[in-house]
Order: structure tokens, then C-alpha cells, then sequence
């Protein structure tokens, strides 16, 4: 037994051996294959980083390259401009009604001139570009095109610049005064609340401040003590506000409750995907989520460091007023301040102005009893505001208070209707909303300042759902929308949709600061989508060539027919011309839409003063009105229709380069309008600077490009074919034959497939045939210059003192025989104006 015992511990000692020994084999090619596998990554990271460190060789080389490239270009342009401030200074080269100019004539055989660098062979007629003054930029960011520049980031230095750009645009006033401007439902409504409601012997403002000291009893050190932070004040206001509520449920209403919520822990979406917070609000309703969309007042509230005309708090509640005015149309908004020793402060946004008015200070043992006449007025205006809201919360309909939403036309509040509707006041207005938020909704209402602007597309019943778009703005109440839209469809001007419902709404408040403003609601046909995303897709034209053509035809016919004086001396501008404003339907059918910056204008009347001057969208302005110029005419709204032309060629067949942004965001004023005269200071330079691709782009686009080109700029260059101080020779000249020549030219190159009837170019061309004798005028708008008076009227820092005038006479002459290339008459050798005309002008 113990033989056996002992064969086998042999055994198993053996076999013990043989397996550690073939482990250290095994770990032993275990190490020469990790040690391999080590030396290969070595060696592979060391020629990563060869090829890394040429990498960025490669890179600071081209990156230096890139940057003197850009500076030679800087230069280049800032020399061209010099040139042409230098020149225009020169007397030599300055045109006068009493001297000889260059003529305006073009040879239809000189070939186009080719652009050498040569700076002398410049002779500019514009004005000094760098000398923009510096009203007239402020005045760029108060038009009623230009919004005020979006934070980047919600910072406190960013919201004191917001309260400094909105400087002008507040304005301290008494509480009384500041309501009444919310209307007549508003105006006397506090006093007679404070004369119904004896505050001494009133139970429910005691039995709140009573709930309100019991809340507040284990904080009212804090509340008393030198400097009170701004989590005390949070919850103290917190605490009133939820013992007016309670008190208020109380009370039998039949409007909807006003609801308090503590927000300052609480982000909330904005429309651009973004989030932010007010402090607290007051929410008209539901108590459920909280949206920007449905809040009624906003509150912000700060610790003793900051009082209430701090920039920082203001510029808070500005921001809070942007984001409630995004998606739903206001009548005005509401807002309260908490800062330095409890100090309340009430805001009253409406179009144009904004009012701050000091209320009284929260209840504390630091700045009165809690039992004081001021404690118990605090409470019987927070009350008041809990009866007011629940009647009339600002908002355009009685009843849209969520997204997506729906309301009766009737139920937009003070309206008076139009005589030419269509659509019976009953009908619903379905607001089509893509995400529920923010989809669907267009307009110029992210901004506080001039006019404001919300447009849907829409549905609406009458039996059977339709397509339309609804659109509500303030503006002046002598410039309205609605009176330039129903002129062009009286006259018959094509290519712009039917209106089926219009409706004007009174803006103004009650007391000497009125406001001069005047809300008007439409709704129009459905007319498709813009003619940059129809058109000009990113992967290729959804429309052919000749398509493309004909449509840019009928805005040309639209834009002329419009500005044709009639026989009762009318005619109409659009001035703002622009890329949104181009509509295409589903069927190809061109619609020039938003005549809100246009007017009716009479040839020939006294002056009168306008509230919108400068204006148009900045990157689709014609040189001249960039450069200042008095006089506007047709010939601008043409110039602005070739600018959108250009970048959507442009954005579809150039180059992103560097001058595309130049050429293509708002910087500033002078930016804009050096960039552009960088840009077309020849037609080389013109097609240089875009970069389209000859094997891309199709020829028949390009001739349209060039022709275009040359039918504003007949000189071959901008600088050449006006003069900045004499009215625009272009109006007196003007001949519609030149722009059908172009069109002809164009048409010519392009592939024409069947079933495509070049209706629009068809119809233009008998319209001019018609009248191409007709006339067309041109009104004078006047340097912005800023004033007090202007500020009062709250749309953009202007003055109102100056006044637009209308040209006493429109001489047109006689007409070629036969039509230029430039589309211009024939003038004498070396005048650009007849005497008479020079003498005309001049009286």
C-alpha cells in the first residue's frame, strides 16, 4: 500500500514539473510577443508624430499664406476706397447741376471695360463711404428692419449692453400714467380699485400681510440686516406672492386665476433651442409647464448690491420681454424688478416705448412695519394685477394663450374691420406649429425696438381646410401695410397675393404720451415658399433655367407696374425688396409679399413727415441708400431684386470665401456699403469675387447676372452712374425696354423644355410694350438725424423733424427709337440732365 502511495506522489511530481515547465514556455513566448507588439506601437507613434509635425507645417504654411493672401486683399480694398474718398473730396470730380458730368450714355459695341488694380483710373462720384455718421448707424439698429444683435451668451456684461442699447427706449413714469398706456381697459382701473377697496378696512390685504409675517417669521433678520442677499428677497416675494394667490382663489371669478412660480432654479426653452430663466413669473391659467409663450409677468430679482436702475437687472427683464414677444403675438407685457432695499419696480412694454414706474417695497422690519400704507398698496396692486390679467393679459386674441393654438378672427381684441374681406369674422385661424414651440413662426419680433412682426402659416375653415398666412405687426398708423397692399391689387400690379381678411387694431394708450402706433392683422393666400429654397437647393435648381428666368421676370414686372404713376398721380415703392420677400408657389408662380415698408406715394404732393426712413434689409439696399442718398425710386427696389439674384447664384455656384461674409452678414453700415463697392467697382472684379464655376453655373444665369449689371450700373461700375448730389439721373432715364433686353438675352442661352410657357416673361413683355411710355417718380428721404422729439416717438432714434418730399416733376422726355443694353434714354454729350430739367430741379 505504501509502494503504491508513493508511485503515485511520484507520479504527480513528475507531472507537476512538466506543466510548470511548460508554463515558463509558454509565458516566455508571452513576453517575446508583447515585447514585439510594444516596438511595433513605438515605432508607429513615432511616425504618427512625423506625420503629425508635417501636418502642421503644412498647416502654419497655409495658414500664413491665408493671412497674407487676406492682408493683400485688405489692402487692396482699403487703397480702392481711399482712392475714392480722396477723389470724391477732389472738386475736379464732383458733379453739380451747374457743371458738365461724365455722360451716362453707353455704346451698345464698346466692349465691357476689364479691371487693371489701376486706382487711378477711378473717378468716383459717391460720397466720403468711411465718414457714415454715427446717427445714422444707431439709427440702422432702431429701423424697423434691423433687430437688435442676439446674446451670445446670457451674461451679466452682455445684459448691461442690452439695457444700453435700449437706452432711448425706456422711460421713467408714474404708475397711473404707465398703465394707462396698456389701453382703456387699463386706464383709471388702479384708482378706482384703490377707491372701492378702502385699504384700511380692507380684511383681505390684513389677512395676506398677516399669512405673509408668519411665512417671513424665520427671515426676518435676514430681511432686516445691512445687506439682505438675494435668495432672502426671493423667498420673501416668493411667500407674498403665494398668500395673494391663496386669498385671490377665494374671491369668485369667472376670468382665469393668476398663478405665482419660483423659477429662479427652473431653465426655460427659448425659440432658438436655448435656455434660460427669470427669477420668478405670474402665469395666466394652467399652472402646468412653464413656457416663455405664456407667461404674463416676468419678475427678476436681485440682492442689495444692485438697485433698480442698475443695467445689469434691466437688461434681465428686457431679455425676458424679447423671449415672451417670440412666438405669440403681445399688445404689451409686464415685468417687475426686485433690488436694493426691497424696492419694486413696475415695467410697461408696449410698441415703441417701454415705461418703468417705482412701486412700493417689499414688507420687512428693515424698511417699514409690515403693516404700513405702503405694505398694504404693494398688496392691493398685486390684487389688482390678479383682476386685470385674467381680463385682458396682452396678448393679440382673448383666448391664445398656448401653441399650437387656434382662434376666431373675431376675437382679436380692438379690432376694426376692413370692407374688402373675404373671409366672414367667424372663421378659425389654426396656427400650424412644426415642434409644438417655435416651428412656423416668422417675422421681426425678436426685438423690442420699431416695428414688430409675426407671420404663420395658417389654416383656416370654411368647410374644408385651407392653406393661407396669417400675419400680425405694429407699426405707424399712417404707413400701414394694408393700405400699399390693397393700392397694387386695385391697380392691377401682378404677382401679388390676395388678401382675404384685414383688420386694423389701436394701439394707442390714453394721456399725452399716446403712442402713434397701429396694429393691423391680415391674412393672406398660401404663395409658397422663398425663391432661394425653391429655386436655388443646395444639391441643384428644383427649378430649370428658364424657369428661373421667368419668375425673376415677374417680380420685375411687379416692381415696375407698382412704381408706374397712375392718373390720380399714385404710385407705390416696396423698399424692401429681399430674399423672404420673393415667394414662389407650388406651381411656379412668382409673389412679391410684406409690403410693410413700401408706400403710396402722390407725385407731386407736399412733404409730410414718415416714421420709416432708412429703411429696407441692409445687404439688399442699393448703393445709394447704403451711401445715404436722399431720393429712392424703383430703380432701388431693381437694384435690391439684382442683389438677392446674386446671392442666391452666389450661395448656390460660388465660393464661401471671405468675401461672401463681408459682402453677406450686418457688421455695421459702412461695412456693408464698403464691402459692395469693393464688390462691384467693375464686372470683373463682380464675377472674381463670386467664383462661379463656368461648368457649373448655366450660361443662361450668368448673361441674366450680366445683364442685370448692366442695365443699373450703365458706367460699368457703381461709382460711375450717379450722382450723390443730384437726384438719381437713372429715374429720368429710365427705360422698362432695357430691362425686357435683358431678360431676351438671357432666355436665349437657356434650355427651354416643353410644357414650359414663359408666361411671366410673355406678360412683361406686353406690358411694356403698352406702357413703357409711362412715368415713374422717385420721393426724397431725409438724413436721419436724432432728436428728442423723435425719441418720444419710440420706433427708432430719427428725426421727426425732417419730412419726406415727392419730386415736383418726372420729365421723361423722349424715348429711343430703339432700347440701349443699359435700358437708358439717350442723353445729349456730356449732360446728364436737360436744362429745363436742371432748371426744374432747382426750383
Amino acid at each position: 500500500f505504501f509502494d503504491r502511495q508513493d508511485q503515485r506522489d511520484a507520479k504527480r511530481e513528475k507531472e507537476t514539473k512538466e506543466w510548470r515547465e511548460e508554463q515558463a514556455r509558454r509565458e516566455a513566448k508571452r513576453d517575446q510577443r508583447d515585447a514585439k507588439r510594444e516596438k511595433e506601437t513605438k515605432e508607429w507613434r513615432e511616425e504618427q508624430a512625423r506625420r503629425e509635425a508635417k501636418r502642421d507645417q503644412r498647416d502654419a504654411k497655409r495658414e500664413k499664406e491665408t493671412k497674407e493672401w487676406r492682408g493683400e486683399q485688405a489692402r487692396r480694398d482699403k487703397a480702392i476706397i481711399n482712392a475714392l474718398t480722396q477723389l470724391t473730396r477732389n472738386p475736379e470730380h464732383q458733379t453739380s447741376r451747374g457743371k458738365q458730368p461724365v455722360s451716362n450714355t453707353a455704346d451698345p459695341h464698346t466692349p465691357l471695360p476689364r479691371y487693371n488694380n489701376s486706382i487711378d483710373q477711378l473717378t468716383p462720384r459717391l460720397p466720403n463711404i468711411q465718414s457714415q455718421t454715427k446717427s445714422s448707424v444707431a439709427a440702422l439698429s432702431g429701423t424697423p428692419q434691423m433687430a437688435v444683435q442676439p446674446m451670445d451668451q446670457f451674461t451679466k456684461d452682455e445684459y448691461a449692453k442690452l439695457s444700453e442699447s435700449y437706452k432711448d427706449t425706456c422711460k421713467s413714469s408714474k404708475l397711473a400714467d404707465a398703465l394707462a398706456m396698456l389701453g382703456d381697459g387699463w386706464n383709471g382701473a388702479w384708482d378706482e380699485f384703490c377707491y372701492n377697496k378702502t385699504l384700511a378696512d380692507t380684511g383681505d390685504v390684513v389677512a395676506i400681510l398677516k399669512e405673509y409675517r408668519q411665512k417671513c417669521a424665520g427671515m426676518r433678520l435676514k430681511l432686516g440686516s445691512g445687506s439682505v442677499l438675494e435668495q432672502v428677497y426671493q423667498d420673501a416675494f416668493g411667500a407674498l406672492a403665494k398668500a395673494v394667490q391663496t386669498r385671490a382663489e377665494l374671491t369668485p371669478s369667472t376670468t382665469p386665476r393668476l398663478c405665482w412660480h419660483d423659477t429662479h432654479n427652473r431653465l426655460i426653452r427659448r425659440g432658438d433651442g436655448r435656455k434660460r430663466k427669470p427669477d420668478g413669473c405670474f402665469i395666466v391659467g394652467s399652472t402646468g409647464s412653464v413656457q416663455w409663450h405664456n407667461i404674463s409677468v416676468a419678475v427678476e430679482i436681485k440682492g442689495d448690491s444692485m438697485d433698480g436702475e442698475h443695467h445689469v437687472i434691466r437688461g434681465q427683464i428686457l431679455q425676458d420681454f424679447i423671449d415672451m414677444a417670440e412666438i405669440m403675438p403681445r399688445r404689451f407685457m409686464l415685468g417687475l424688478t426686485l433690488s436694493r432695499g426691497g424696492e419694486i419696480h413696475l415695467y410697461v412694454c408696449v410698441p415703441g416705448r417701454i415705461y418703468i414706474a417705482p412701486l412700493y417695497n417689499l414688507p420687512s422690519e428693515h424698511n417699514s412695519n409690515t403693516d404700513s400704507t405702503s405694505a398694504k398698496y404693494l398688496v392691493a396692486f398685486l390684487l389688482f394685477l390678479h383682476q386685470q390679467l385674467g381680463k385682458d393679459s396682452g396678448y393679440l386674441a382673448r383666448h391664445s394663450i398656448g401653441l399650437p393654438c387656434g382662434f376666431r378672427l373675431d376675437s382679436i381684441v380692438d379690432t376694426s374691420r376692413g370692407s374688402d374681406n373675404t373671409l366672414p369674422s367667424s372663421t378659425v385661424i389654426s396656427l400650424n406649429s412644426a415642434d409644438g414651440v417655435t416651428g412656423g413662426v416668422f417675422g421681426r419680433h425678436s426685438h423690442l425696438k420699431g416695428q414688430r412682426t409675426w407671420s404663420y402659416p395658417a389654416a383656416y375653415s370654411d368647410g374644408t381646410m385651407r392653406n393661407a398666412f396669417f400675419k400680425f405687426q405694429w407699426g405707424y398708423d399712417n404707413d400701414l401695410e394694408i393700405d400699399v397692399h390693397r393700392f397694387v391689387l386695385a391697380k392691377g400690379v401682378r404677382h401679388v397675393p390676395r388678401l382675404l381678411y384685414t383688420a386694423s387694431v389701436e394701439g394707442k394708450g390714453v394721456g399725452p404720451n399716446s403712442q402713434r402706433f397701429k396694429g393691423e392683422a391680415l391674412v393672406m393666400e398660401d404663395v409658397g415658399g422663398s425663391i432661394v429654397w425653391h429655386a436655388f437647393d443646395k444639391d441643384g435648381l428644383n427649378m430649370g433655367d428658364a424657369c428661373i428666368i421667368d419668375v425673376f421676370a415677374g417680380y420685375v414686372h411687379t416692381l415696375i407696374a407698382a412704381a408706374v404713376i397712375d392718373t390720380q398721380n399714385k404710385y407705390a415703392l416696396h423698399r424692401d425688396v429681399s430674399m423672404g420677400n420673393l415667394m414662389v408657389s407650388a406651381k411656379g408662380a412668382p409673389y412679391v409679399i410684406d409690403w410693410g415698408c413700401g408706400r403710396v406715394c402722390t407725385h407731386g404732393e407736399e412733404p409730410r413727415s414718415s416714421g420709416k426712413q432708412m429703411i429696407g434689409t441692409a445687404i439688399y439696399m442699393g448703393i445709394r441708400i447704403l451711401t445715404n442718398c436722399a431720393t429712392r425710386s424703383v430703380v432701388d427696389d431693381l437694384e435690391s431684386l439684382f442683389l438677392v439674384f446674386c446671392h442666391c447664384l452666389w450661395r448656390r455656384y460660388g465660393k464661401r470665401n471671405a468675401h461672401y461674409e463681408d459682402i453677406w452678414s450686418v457688421k455695421s453700415l459702412s461695412n456693408v456699403s464698403n464691402a459692395r463697392i469693393a464688390w462691384l467697382v467693375s464686372e470683373k472684379n463682380f464675377f472674381d469675387r463670386m467664383g462661379l464655376s463656368e461648368n457649373d453655373t448655366p450660361k443662361a444665369l450668368r448673361a441674366l447676372a450680366v445683364g442685370m449689371y448692366a442695365v443699373l450700373f450703365p458706367s460699368k461700375s457703381p461709382i460711375h452712374s450717379f450722382s450723390a448730389d443730384d437726384d438719381d439721373p437713372r429715374v429720368d432715364a429710365f427705360d422698362a425696354r432695357g430691362w425686357l433686353q435683358v431678360f431676351d438675352i438671357a432666355i436665349g442661352y437657356a434650355s427651354i423644355n416643353a410644357g414650359v410657357h414663359m408666361r411671366c416673361l410673355h406678360k412683361l413683355r406686353k406690358y411694356v410694350k403698352r406702357k413703357s411710355a409711362r412715368r415713374i417718380s422717385f420721393i426724397v428721404e431725409p438724413a436721419i438725424q436724432p432728436s428728442e422729439d423723435s425719441l418720444e416717438d419710440g420706433l427708432h432714434a430719427s428725426s421727426n423733424s425732417g419730412s419726406e418730399r415727392l419730386s415736383d416733376e418726372s420729365n421723361t422726355g423722349d424715348l429711343p427709337e430703339s432700347p440701349t443694353p443699359s435700358g437708358f434714354k439717350k442723353r445729349p454729350p456730356g449732360s446728364l440732365l436737360s436744362p429745363a430739367s436742371r432748371k426744374k430741379r432747382q426750383r
